[in-house]
């Protein structure tokens, strides 16, 4: 049972009026992209997991996430409208990008989140409606070469506009950065089958304390028990939400050894049963 996927049919795509309904419509479930995501928050607010952190993301900011991240949005506002900007998977791979480019993938990782100024906003949400202009308008002016143009723009405005504001590094991520990226990848892949840090710890030569201090420090004060919890609370949300499996075999899917201590671990975090918080949703 794997994580859905978000994917493009095409290179490029555009949408300037995402919405609450819409945005819940895509990302309500845990979803894994297949796709490099821009976005500009125009108004409203959304309580969204990326990678396994929680943020809280307000108007007036551009998001950026790399291909292959996990995204759940948690709430939305009634209000909330959006503008993104996508770039497929195949697209980016097939794409000869030069190394200082690729940099910025790690950079962004650690840091999707970029509130604008109000000029440079402006600016921004103009280029992302023209973009969506042409798109919609005139897609044969949209070559390859374009797109990576469109890309490699994108991409240095984020991270040069961060270095502005101290919140992004010049450099290469360092060494406590790569163990937590780490971190995150060995989280996705053994999720459903190892719960406790020490694993995590082993499999990157680390003592647990050390693994700990280093997650917490890179995710903005979350442990690493925490982000453990935080996707498994996610996986299960998704599978009481969308499927009819029953809820010890969920309990079992995600490496619990029986439905009675899956139960207090899921109303622990949630506040309520599986099935009773499969019933409200209904």
């Amino acid at each position: 049972m794997g994580t859905p996927e978000l994917h493009i049919s095409t290179d490029f795509a555009t949408d300037d009026h995402i919405s609450q309904e819409k945005l819940l419509a895509y990302f309500s479930v845990l979803r894994k992209t297949k796709a490099f995501i821009f976005a500009l928050c125009i108004r409203g607010r959304v309580k969204v997991v990326i990678n396994l952190v929680q943020y809280n993301i307000g108007s007036g900011t551009m998001i950026a996430i790399p291909a292959d991240s996990f995204i759940h949005v948690l709430k939305a506002s009634e209000d909330i409208q959006m503008h993104a900007i996508f770039f497929s998977l195949p697209f980016i791979h097939e794409t000869r990008l030069d190394k200082p480019t690729i940099n910025t993938f790690y950079i962004i990782s650690e840091r999707p989140l970029l509130p604008l100024p109000e000029k440079i906003f402006s600016i921004y949400t103009d280029t992302f409606s023209l973009l969506t202009r042409v798109r919609r308008d005139a897609p044969f002016l949209f070559s390859r070469a374009t797109l990576k143009s469109i890309l490699e723009a994108l991409l240095q405005g984020f991270t040069e506009l961060g270095q502005r504001k101290a919140l992004l590094q010049v450099a290469p991520p360092d060494k406590q950065s790569a163990i937590f990226r780490q971190f995150v990848r060995l989280v996705q892949d053994h999720y459903t089958q190892q719960h406790q840090v020490q694993f995590y710890a082993a499999e990157m030569g680390l003592k647990p304390t050390q693994l700990c201090h280093i997650v917490k420090k890179k995710s903005e004060g979350q442990t690493a028990m925490r982000i453990i919890n935080n996707v498994l609370i996610l996986d299960a949300r998704t599978l009481l939400r969308t499927t009819s499996t029953p809820v010890k075999d969920i309990a079992l899917n995600l490496g619990f050894n029986n439905a009675s201590f899956f139960n207090q671990f899921f109303k622990k975090h949630v506040g309520m049963t599986p099935q009773q918080f499969r019933n409200s949703e209904k």
